[in-house]
């Protein structure tokens, strides 16, 4: 397993193209742009808040001034991260359709992941509006002597999700 984690960390990663067809293809092509669109930002070390993302809901729980304290704080505690990538959305169609997007990426100088998931919500309007976010950074270093159940149950409990991840990489080999 950690052999599988530093290939993924070391190598440039081809997407594979895996055709399913979507549950909700209009707003899923809105929800893909947003968060190309927030990857961007996160990507670019903007601490400003995207006003233009937020929902009701998260302005609520993540006031402005909040947003950019932490993003201030995860760039001194972790640095910049980069390849950003989605590999899953999944659909929440409740009151109003939800659509939460698994993804992961390096920081650290490409020696580390972040994992998580950004949560989007649609009102009215068909707009995908942020909802909430969460990132958890895996520093590959505390994942050696563990055994693979070990690794495992790490990256699981930071939303590395491997097993879904394996389906869309292809990985290079040096």
């Amino acid at each position: 397993m950690l052999g599988s984690v530093l290939s993924l960390l070391l190598f440039d990663l081809p997407v594979v193209e895996i055709a399913v067809p979507s549950e909700f293809p209009i707003e899923e092509q809105a929800l893909v742009k947003a968060t190309n669109r927030f990857f961007d930002l996160v990507e670019d070390q903007e601490t400003t808040a995207p006003v233009d993302f937020y929902s009701e809901a998260w302005a609520m729980n993540m006031p402005l001034e909040s947003w950019e304290e932490e993003r201030v704080s995860q760039l001194v505690d972790y640095g910049p991260v980069r390849d950003l990538t989605a590999y899953k959305i999944t659909w929440y169609p409740v009151d109003e359709l939800m659509g939460a997007v698994d993804f992961v990426g390096r920081y650290n100088d490409g020696e580390s992941l972040v994992c998580g998931y950004v949560l989007w919500e649609f009102g009215t309007g068909g707009t995908p509006r942020l909802r909430g976010y969460k990132a958890n950074y895996v520093e590959i270093s505390d994942l050696a002597g563990m055994s693979d159940l070990q690794i495992g149950e790490e990256l699981l409990n930071a939303n590395c999700a491997y097993t879904d991840i394996d389906a869309n990489f292809a990985l290079s080999k040096r």
